[in-house]
């Protein structure tokens, strides 16, 4: 996608839609931080891509949730309310001293336009974020 900011198109995870016959964007990847790790960013995006779609498959991608695992603030993907996040429901590993739940809200943010609709679903500490709803919600884009 064409991300403003930098004037330059970004590798981005995106879902094809076929109720609504059309893509939305899910993420744009251009942090720069794990490339010392060894990640670009079309790296990562190709990996949480495939991830995305693996889960989705298996039927394992109803809500998106936070947590931590080793010490780092995770984005997982989970089929019910109260799972936690573990390595195998991970799906991408946040920037030390990110706040998952603010990257969660940027997410949907970005995804929609700003514009209000997600519904968000808390647990206890830990947050919900039902992928049906942002998928049927969010704004298709204008990619072929």
């Amino acid at each position: 996608m064409f991300d403003a900011a930098s004037g330059e198109r970004i590798p981005t995870t995106v879902a094809w839609i076929p109720e609504r016959k059309g893509h939305v964007y899910f993420i744009g990847w251009k942090s720069e931080y794990f490339n010392k790790g060894g990640w670009t960013p079309a790296e990562r995006c190709q990996k949480v891509s495939q991830k995305f779609q693996e889960f989705y498959e298996q039927g394992r991608l109803n809500f998106l949730s936070t947590g931590k695992i080793k010490g780092y603030s995770v984005i997982c993907g989970v089929l019910n309310q109260g799972e936690t996040c573990n390595p195998s429901n991970q799906l991408f590993t946040l920037k030390t001293g990110s706040d998952a739940e603010d990257v969660i809200q940027k997410l949907m943010d970005i995804a929609e336009g700003k514009s209000a609709g997600i519904i968000f679903q808390n647990s206890g500490e830990q947050l919900y974020v039902s992928v049906k709803d942002f998928l049927k919600k969010s704004p298709l884009t204008n990619n072929n």
